[in-house]
């Protein structure tokens, strides 16, 4: 059983606090490199290239 809120909520939390609460243009994501750190990283950019101001995907710097 999971205790915790899907890591969509999370995501989704995050973009909107960043985004529309410090109106934060710029961030970066540190996450775990394996399946749920990496599906977190990727619902957080599809949440980010969904919306209008939105730079497109050539904006992100990823680093391993």
């Amino acid at each position: 059983m999971r205790t915790l809120p899907a890591n969509s909520f999370e995501a989704e939390l995050w973009f909107k606090t960043l985004r529309k609460e410090f109106k934060y243009n710029k961030v970066i994501f540190v996450y775990s490199n394996d399946v749920e750190g990496i599906k977190t990283l990727n619902l957080f950019r599809n949440l980010i290239l969904s919306t209008d101001t939105a730079y497109g995907e050539k904006s992100f710097e990823v680093s391993l």
